[in-house]
């Protein structure tokens, strides 16, 4: 029966599929272990995660739920957030079944973290990661993308890099490290003949976004000079953000054309009020151009006047796509971020508590943003909320992103912009704390009045919205 089963399912006349291929469903006969059941059952792999069935159970384990998986001894072990499940029996379709479950769950993962587009290269090899003091050495397979490198181990150690904030590359013997701006650390080792093709890919990668960068900012400033503006690609490369001071020391015609863009922008009245409270050393400013493949909004056709020729009617003008703007104000125990979204109607100043120096908190606090594709809701989702279904996937993003770690734990609120907000960014920012105290872990806000709320309140109590 095995073996019927096999040959039906079993893609290319039982031939493994490579991660990164198109995730196909696929089905085989085991004995499963778990805590419901210790029995014969069918193991269904598809792109939502695993299905275990017996004749009366059937468990199923999302991909979001496996902390770490692995086949030893043609025997695969699944250790889940509800505990372990393990599969035998299975004879030399075991490694198939585990290859499998490896490119849908690198698929699935792939997904959370955002990564988009094909990559350009994948090897085999071993990464050590050094995050906030920590380290983690283990196998993974390694993808090139064309704008980040992505670590795929069987566990939650997966990793996207942003190029963005690549600074600095190391060639040592058979291996590579990657520095960031935040402090993280990423080595590659045991790539074997692959570890010069990787350092090419890589410089080609990093060539490519300070081309692109240079690009934007000579199109946002058509005055700079080659020497200005390739200070300025490197002081904010594509995505990251700057202090204002910097921008205006190194090119002062660009940081009047960006202040341009933010008098533009849904931001512009909070623009020179965090500028007057923190100093151009405190305040960062970051850009990012708009998808290409986003469409311009059209604008209404305009009727043709009374008499005029019918068949000549006026053409809709395309309103060219804005720039991404943001900004991140960091005070003494409190920053403030403001983004200028397309279409944001309700505008509100998300607050953080300090940790660290000024420029390397802006950094982690930009880095977060930049891994949710500047999706702000995910920093206010509770623990709770990331459990269900809907959110598996947020959840699985935030546990391989240590930047959106710290930015959850260090939320403190935020303000709605009303006209109380200049008072209230006056309070948060230039006081060493809040009321005689540091600024509480679990300050809240009402999402609708922007009222300050207990920490055990289900209904504000100036505007009576449910919490």
């Amino acid at each position: 029966m095995l073996d019927q089963l096999m040959k039906g399912m079993m893609p290319d006349g039982g031939k493994s599929e490579k991660p990164g291929e198109e995730i196909k469903r696929a089905e085989l006969e085991g004995f499963a272990e778990c805590l419901l059941f210790s029995e014969t059952a069918k193991i269904t792999v598809d792109e939502e995660g695993l299905l275990i069935t017996t004749a009366l159970d059937q468990l199923p384990v999302p991909y979001g739920e496996i902390i770490d998986f692995s086949f030893v001894n043609y025997r695969l072990g699944i250790v889940t957030v509800h505990g372990t499940v393990t599969v035998s029996r299975t004879g030399q379709t075991g490694q198939w079944l585990y290859d499998h479950l490896c490119a849908a769950y690198h698929a699935a993962v792939l997904k959370a973290l955002l990564v988009e587009g094909n990559h350009e290269m994948e090897i085999r090899g071993v990464f050590e990661a050094v995050e906030n003091g920590r380290t983690v050495a283990e196998e993974a397979v390694i993808r090139l993308y064309k704008d980040c490198v992505c670590i795929l181990p069987t566990d939650e150690h997966a990793r996207r890099i942003p190029l963005c904030f690549v600074s600095g590359m190391e060639k040592g013997n058979f291996s590579v490290t990657l520095s960031l701006l935040t402090g993280e650390r990423y080595t590659f080792s045991k790539m074997g003949y692959e570890t010069d093709p990787f350092i090419g890919r890589v410089t080609e990668g990093l060539r490519s976004l300070r081309e692109r960068s240079l690009a934007q900012l000579q199109e946002t400033d058509g005055t700079l000079r080659s020497m200005q503006a390739a200070m300025a690609a490197k002081l904010m490369p594509e995505g990251v953000n700057a202090a204002v001071g910097k921008i205006s020391a190194a090119a002062p015609t660009l940081m009047t054309a960006l202040e341009n863009l933010l008098q533009e922008s849904r931001i512009a009245g909070s623009y020179p009020v965090l500028k007057d409270l923190c100093g151009e050393k405190r305040l960062f400013l970051g850009m990012k151009a708009p998808a290409k493949e986003e469409k311009a909004t059209a604008l209404p056709e305009i009727p043709t006047l009374a008499g005029g020729d019918d068949s000549e009617t006026s053409e809709a003008v395309p309103e060219p796509p804005k720039p991404l703007l943001w900004l991140v104000a960091v005070g003494t125990a409190t920053a403030a971020v403001e983004l200028a979204l397309p279409g944001d109607e309700a505008a509100a100043t998300y607050l953080y508590r300090v940790e660290g120096d000024p420029e390397t908190f802006a950094l982690i606090l930009n880095r977060g943003m930049e891994a949710t594709n500047f999706r702000r809701e995910i920093f206010t989702l509770s623990d709770e909320e990331l459990t269900k279904p809907g959110h598996l996937a947020d959840a699985m993003l935030i546990r391989r992103t240590p930047a959106l770690q710290m930015m959850r734990s260090c939320f403190a609120g935020r303000v709605i912009h009303s006209g109380k907000w200049q008072q209230e960014m006056e309070k948060y920012l230039t006081a060493e704390s809040v009321g005689g105290a540091p600024v509480p872990a679990g300050l809240r806000f009402c999402t609708n009045c922007g009222a300050k709320l207990d920490g055990s309140a289900k209904f504000c109590g100036e505007c009576g919205t449910k919490l």
